[in-house]
C-alpha cells in the first residue's frame, strides 16, 4: 500500500511537472518510489488529514486569503499516513507550480464568508481581478460553496487549525474547481488533468488549499 501511493505520487509528479520528459524519467522515478518507500516505513503517522470537527458561521466568518496548496488525507488509515509524509514531500512542490502557473497564487485567491438575516449565508471568491458572487452552507465539515455565475457547487472539507482554514477537495473536484475559477486554467487544462486523473486513483488523498487572514 505504501509503496503504490508512493510510487504513484511520484508519477503524478513527473506528469505535471514536466509531461514531454516523463517517458525519460520513469526509471529514475522507480528508484526514488523504492528508496521513499522504504524511508515510509519509519516515518510516524502525521500526514496531513482531512477535517472531521463541525464547522460553523462564526467560525469560518470573514475573508480569508490563499497562502499555499498541499495533499491531505482521510481519517482512519495509519499506513496512508505514513506514505504520505513521503509523498507529500515529492508533490506538494509540483502542485504549487501548476496552481501558480494556473493563477491561483499566495494573495491572489480568496474566499469570504458572511451570514447574515438579511442575505443569509453568502460567499464570494476573487482570483485575481476576478469575482465570483455565491452562497455557502455548512453541514459537519463540510463547506458547499455555490458561485452565481456559474451555478456550480463545490463542497470542500474544510479544517480550521491555529488562524488558518484548510480547503480540500478531491484530484477531480479540486480540477474542476480550478478550471470553473482559474484566470490561466485553460493553458495548463492537459496537464491539470493529467495529475489529477493519477491522484484521483488514490481515493483517501484530497489536494488542499490553505488560507490565513
Amino acid at each position: 500500500m505504501k509503496k503504490e501511493m508512493i510510487r504513484t505520487a511520484l508519477i503524478a509528479m513527473a506528469i505535471f511537472a514536466m509531461p514531454t520528459m516523463m517517458h525519460a524519467q520513469l526509471g529514475n522515478l522507480a528508484k526514488k518510489a523504492k528508496a521513499a518507500a522504504a524511508t515510509a516505513k519509519s516515518l510516524n503517522s502525521d500526514a496531513n488529514l482531512i477535517g472531521e470537527e463541525e464547522l460553523t458561521d462564526d467560525a469560518v466568518k470573514g475573508t480569508w486569503s490563499y497562502r499555499e496548496p498541499g495533499i491531505a488525507f482521510g481519517p482512519g488509515n495509519a499506513a496512508a499516513k505514513a506514505a504520505g509524509n513521503a509523498a507529500a514531500e515529492k508533490v506538494e512542490p509540483v502542485i504549487k507550480e501548476g496552481l501558480t502557473k494556473a493563477g491561483f497564487k499566495p494573495g491572489m485567491l480568496k474566499f469570504t464568508f458572511n451570514n447574515s438575516k438579511e442575505n443569509g449565508q453568502t460567499a464570494k471568491v476573487v482570483v485575481a481581478s476576478k469575482e465570483f458572487e455565491g452562497t455557502y452552507a455548512l453541514e459537519g465539515a463540510t463547506i458547499a460553496v455555490t458561485l452565481t455565475e456559474t451555478g456550480k457547487t463545490f463542497k470542500f472539507n474544510g479544517k480550521l487549525d491555529g488562524g488558518r482554514l484548510q480547503l480540500a477537495l478531491t484530484p477531480s473536484d479540486m480540477l474542476d474547481f480550478v478550471k470553473a475559477a482559474a484566470p490561466q486554467a485553460d493553458n495548463y487544462a492537459a496537464q491539470v488533468k493529467s495529475v489529477s486523473d493519477v491522484l484521483d486513483k488514490v481515493k483517501i488523498l484530497y489536494l488542499a488549499l490553505t488560507f490565513g487572514k
